[in-house]
């Protein structure tokens, strides 16, 4: 049977025709994106579509952190009506929400949108815990109980000892997360069912090593948070002096590699005990005495073609760049990865694990606080502050202080209100010592947006319900001064010169309001002095608006530049205009050039001699890799080298089968992948015409047509995978790989094979295949292959009937840049 084969390397326009066996099934690519409806609760089965066309497909997970799924796919696909807010996406096995679409047109005029969803897991957060507390019961008891009542399932948890727990009160994902913040344990979600592990990941001898799978790595170090002095307090104050020889601190082991001892004060208020204290502080100042390193590394992931290359999310691995002085031993914190494409993985690894347990659940709540500010009168549907608003939020304010507990700690730094007896888990903190008061709402390092000093007081915001005063100063650059007659703003350089805000008007005056140079009236009057020159610019009725330079001499007008039409002109000194735009639409740059400059740094010149495009520049700012386009064509530079101006890139992957005939122990036999890769578009056409000119060009010999054959195209094919029906003893084994396709007449040298198609071309494939011929339906090229590959056979016994299946990457690259 032939058919056309998944892309699963992610390109999304190359389709390889394969030969697949008749008699054995062949392994399928990973199961494309599937969608569900949102009261969807069975997910084995093919949903509402399978979404063939989404591409950019990456997953990113955390430890114990973020897990979403992000995608492209185009709004004209039929199948993106299923697209919709809430609904599922399965993907790699895992089920996905829906959460944002953001549709976008591209500079090419192609209409996408990009799809961003959230793990099912994050469902949790729509299921609110009352406020509890647990006394000496087991973690998986305690677990149970927050998942109650929800789809979720705790399937096993490798930590099951008693513990005292207490919850506040919020959604149960939150509750979840302090739990495992609790325990010091680690989460792992599969759809509905969750496990609790002591540590996820496993010691692996998997390497990241430059030359093997590293494309890109960046360390990063941080010696922000290193602590090497710890006081630590227990529960009702409770110290370590009974038991640390009087001390209420501990000291790491390289305090003195620094100027200063680094000191924090940590808080266990659920430990009563001077020794489990002591235990606790020790570990805690052994987990953040060191420099934080973390190292973000793009890899390509072989695992996706040597199964014993795999690796997951917690696992230590080693990473290895030589030249950056890396060779260090790390867990894998974040895992992005392209599950249909092994070349864009991405890794970080680290010693620490940043603490972002809350992050997702404060903006759900914040969310919530905001959509709620219309239900509580706040914000009125015109988006105006309510009459009704001041007089409740000094209620409100009294209700909370007059109704409000907390918890009371005192530390190095004075003295601590908060909504948490965890300063760690702590949002809403009031912090009083000798400088004054701050209240902050991001914990107990957080800003303290809101303070009372001896300078005056700080605040975001002040409700007063009247303030009393009779004048109003504030000085700086300018004297502000607000009474009953109007707002004054003076320049404390000059006294005469000012604005007022009153019952008149906005009006602007230089000579102490003998005149006023501006002046615009509620009645909808305005006064411009005529001809009058103001800060280098001048309006007047015959010439418009111009701007002058320090000489005086003209610079911009925009004004009847003649004959009725109005733009605008830019001079040089002398007069020269440079830069004219009429309002008939003609531009016109006069021995100059528009630059721009684009986000991810490039740059595009459009000048006399053309459009020049720079990727990048060397230490001196010299164009360093930058494409050319002029009256002689298109030339593109490298590292300032010239290389070719032109690449089509085309891959794929194939099946095929071959009857392995009764070979003995040990034996060896050489069999063949057949395969077509399609290549699209009117540059593989173009290049497939002049490709096929060289080819059957007598004029020049074998060996040069070869060379230059060479030059215009190049191609591989790699055997990566083999199937068959072995028994007990027999393994396949693939061994080697090389490319074999049309001979250049009959000296025994082979180059690669494409044909030029036009549409609906008929093109004959190899004598094998079955039919022998194929119908093209698109204008672009074709490349007929063979791929060669070695068996062995390892024991066993080898059937006449015993059919082999080999899996192939083919990839073939082509350039235009050519001279011959």
């Amino acid at each position: 049977m032939t058919q056309f084969g998944e892309n699963i390397f992610g390109s999304g326009i190359f389709g390889v025709i394969i030969e697949q066996p008749s008699k054995k099934e062949i392994k399928k690519p990973p199961e494309l994106p599937r969608v569900y409806d949102k009261f969807e609760t069975d997910f084995n089965h093919s949903g509402l579509a399978v979404l063939e066309n989404a591409y950019k497909v990456k997953i990113t997970e955390v430890l114990n952190g973020e897990f979403i799924l992000s995608f492209f796919i185009p709004i004209k696909d039929e199948k993106f009506q299923y697209i919709q807010e809430e609904n599922y996406v399965k993907v790699d096995g895992q089920i996905f929400i829906i959460k944002k679409i953001k549709k976008q047109r591209t500079e090419e005029g192609k209409l996408l949108a990009e799809i961003f969803c959230e793990h099912v897991s994050y469902e949790l957060l729509d299921f609110y815990l009352e406020p509890v507390t647990y006394e000496n019961q087991t973690i998986s008891y305690i677990a149970g109980k927050i998942l109650e009542n929800t789809p979720f399932s705790l399937q096993y948890t490798e930590l099951d000892y008693n513990i005292d727990f207490n919850f506040e009160g919020g959604n149960r994902r939150k509750a979840l997360f302090q739990l495992l913040q609790q325990i010091d344990g680690e989460v792992i979600f599969d759809n509905y069912n969750i496990a609790i592990v002591e540590q996820r990941g496993q010691n692996l001898a998997t390497e990241f090593r430059v030359g093997k799978n590293i494309k890109k790595s960046v360390q990063e170090k941080s010696s922000d948070e290193i602590i090497t002095r710890l006081y630590v307090f227990g529960k009702n104050g409770l110290t370590i002096e009974s038991v640390n020889n009087g001390l209420k601190y501990i000291d790491s082991d390289n305090i003195n590699d620094f100027k200063y001892p680094k000191e924090k004060a940590v808080y266990f208020n659920d430990i009563d005990n001077p020794n489990e204290l002591l235990q606790a502080g020790q570990k805690y100042l052994q987990e953040n005495n060191q420099t934080k390193v973390i190292y973000n590394i793009d890899i390509i992931d072989l695992s996706k073609i040597y199964p014993v290359e795999k690796f997951s999310l917690g696992d230590t691995c080693r990473v290895l760049d030589e030249e950056l002085s890396i060779s260090v031993t790390a867990r894998i914190m974040q895992y992005e990865y392209y599950p249909y494409d092994y070349e864009n993985t991405k890794v970080v690894l680290g010693n620490y694990q940043e603490n972002i347990v809350n992050t997702i659940d404060e903006l759900q709540d914040t969310k919530s606080k905001i959509d709620n500010l219309y239900n509580k009168g706040v914000i009125t549907p015109k988006n105006t502050l309510s009459s009704q608003w001041l007089e409740g939020a000094i209620d409100t304010a009294t209700n909370q202080i007059l109704s409000g507990g907390g918890y009371i700690k005192q530390d190095a730094r004075g003295l601590l209100i908060l909504d948490n007896p965890n300063e760690n888990l702590a949002q809403n903190v009031i912090r009083i010592n000798e400088n004054g008061i701050g209240l902050s709402t991001t914990g107990i390092s957080g800003e303290f947006r809101t303070a009372m000093t001896a300078e005056g007081i700080v605040a975001d915001r002040i409700t007063s319900g009247q303030l009393s005063t009779s004048l109003v100063k504030i000085f700086g650059d300018t004297h502000f001064y607000w009474d009953t007659n109007g707002i004054y703003i003076q320049d404390p350089a000059d006294t005469n010169k000012y604005i007022t805000i009153d019952k008149n008007g906005i009006r602007y005056t230089t000579d102490d309001g003998n005149t006023f140079d501006i002046e615009i009236g509620w009645n909808g009057s305005n006064i411009i002095t005529e001809g009058k020159e103001y800060s280098k610019v001048k309006i007047t009725s015959e010439n418009g608006i111009e701007v002058f330079d320090a000489n005086n001499n003209e610079r911009l007008k925009i004004a009847d530049l003649g004959s009725g039409k109005y733009g605008i002109q830019i001079k040089k000194a002398d007069g020269t205009v440079t830069f004219d735009v009429k309002s008939d639409g003609t531009v016109s740059i006069i021995d100059g050039s528009i630059d721009i400059t684009h986000s991810d740094g490039s740059e595009s010149i459009l000048d006399a001699n053309g459009l020049q495009v720079i990727f990048e520049k060397d230490a001196y700012g010299n164009p360093y890799s930058y494409t050319i386009y002029d009256a002689n064509g298109q030339r593109r530079y490298l590292k300032g080298k010239r290389v070719a101006t032109f690449f089509v890139v085309g891959s794929g992957d194939g099946w095929t089968d071959n009857v392995l005939e009764n070979l003995s122990y040990g034996d060896t036999i050489d069999y063949y992948v057949y395969v077509f890769l399609d290549l699209i578009g009117e540059a593989w056409h173009e290049l497939a015409t002049i490709y096929n000119q060289v080819l059957n060009d007598t004029s020049k010999t074998e060996t040069e047509r070869k060379n230059i054959l060479s030059q215009i195209l190049t191609a591989s094919c790699m055997a990566i995978e083999d199937n068959g029906e072995p028994d007990n003893y027999n393994y396949l084994q693939t061994r080697t790989a090389e490319f074999l396709t049309k001979q250049i007449a009959t000296s025994g040298i082979y180059v690669p094979e494409i044909i030029a198609v036009d549409v609906n071309d008929t093109v004959a494939k190899d004598s094998r295949s079955s039919p022998s011929y194929r119908t093209i339906d698109f204008r672009g090229a074709v490349m007929r292959a063979k791929g060669y590959a070695k068996y062995t056979h390892n024991g066993g016994t080898v059937w006449w009937t015993f059919y082999k299946d080999v899996r192939i990457i083919m990839q073939a690259n082509g350039t235009l840049d050519v001279d011959f």
